[in-house]
């Protein structure tokens, strides 16, 4: 009787330890291999790509764009990407087209350590679509060598003829109508046909209007004294230029992932945000960049002299006058949107 007993025990655990070796292997077989992701320039160090692959035997393909209209042009083409890095403004939008997944925070064990300060704001409330990735603000550069500030700063500087040629804006009609809508209507962007008609005249009335540079070359433009002015995300640091929040006021960015509907890599994907969610890896991408961090538990790993950095962690006063971009919630204004964007990127 002892001897049959043994034998079903023994029995029992090769089934059990067979089953734990099935199962293991066939999560072997379906953990997805690659990961797609969709992203702005420089915000993907390769360093991260290495490291998460060797963490997790994931490849990542990153794919880049460099401004708004490249992004909805490649969305709207049908382009089909795991996962997407994106600013606020985006954000929204893909959120009112239905094209992205809501987020499933219990797969997420690092999302506890996200700052309130960055969550539940207009363009996703309580975040059902987005999660905070790195943060900043647009404002203006200045050379330092060529120009000494003396008092408030205007958008307008970046118009001014007295500096034709240099002058500068990021490569990106969306932030050119942000400063224009600063300066002619204090506010981020228009909000009805009244405001577009007043937009658009002061646009069609400016002389000269900044160029249009890749924030990829923005130091180079600066390091050769090609530009006085600079508009643009902060994160360049030289000790030969000074980011100032004009006196209209300045934008505030937050790019953030999210999870198109379209998706073929949806468990791949929260394994990487939760990684990159991990304390100590979210401030060595923020330290890279020089940007701000939302995870408030990664500030213990932030370099001193950046959390010091009023350009990357700004005074609260400074805080204040920052705005997200207003969206557009009447799509019947989506064309006046377009003529705008036709005539800055023109």
């Amino acid at each position: 009787m002892k001897i049959r007993y043994l034998t079903f025990v023994l029995i029992f655990f090769l089934i059990l330890f067979s089953s734990f070796i099935g199962i293991s292997s066939y999560r072997e077989l379906t953990m997805p291999k690659t990961l797609s992701i969709y992203a702005p320039e420089n915000f993907i160090p390769d360093y991260l790509v290495k490291e998460f692959y060797e963490s997790s035997r994931i490849k990542i393909e990153v794919t880049t764009y460099v401004n708004e209209v490249d992004f909805f042009e490649e969305i709207e083409s049908g382009a089909s990407y795991d996962l997407i890095l994106c600013n606020d403004y985006l954000t929204y939008n893909l959120k009112e087209q239905e094209k992205l997944k809501k987020i499933n925070k219990i797969k997420l064990k690092n999302y506890k350590y996200l700052d309130s300060t960055y969550l539940n704001n207009e363009f996703d409330l309580k975040n059902k679509y987005s999660v905070p990735y790195l943060f900043g603000t647009i404002g203006i550069y200045i050379n330092t060598d060529k120009f000494q500030l003396q008092g408030p700063l205007s958008w307008i500087i970046l118009c001014d003829p007295l500096y034709l040629g240099n002058t500068s804006i990021l490569d990106s009609p969306y932030e050119l109508m942000s400063m224009m809508s600063l300066i002619s209507l204090g506010k981020t962007f228009p909000e009805n046909e009244n405001d577009f008609l007043i937009l658009k005249n002061f646009i069609l009335n400016k002389t000269y209007l900044p160029q249009k540079i890749p924030y990829s070359e923005l130091g180079k433009y600066l390091e050769n004294n090609s530009l006085i002015f600079a508009g643009g995300r902060n994160g360049y640091l030289s000790e030969k230029t000074e980011f100032v929040i004009p006196k209209e006021g300045g934008i505030r960015w937050l790019q953030s992932f999210v999870i198109p509907k379209n998706s073929k890599n949806v468990l791949g994907s929260y394994i990487f945000i939760d990684y990159v969610l991990e304390p100590k890896t979210q401030a060595s991408i923020a330290n890279t960049y020089n940007l701000g961090s939302p995870n408030k538990k990664s500030l213990d790993y932030i370099l001193s002299s950046n959390l010091e950095n009023q350009e990357i962690y700004p005074l609260q006063s400074d805080f204040d006058r920052l705005r997200y971009s207003e969206h557009l919630h009447n799509q019947s204004l989506e064309e006046k949107y377009e003529e705008i964007i036709m005539i800055l990127s023109n």
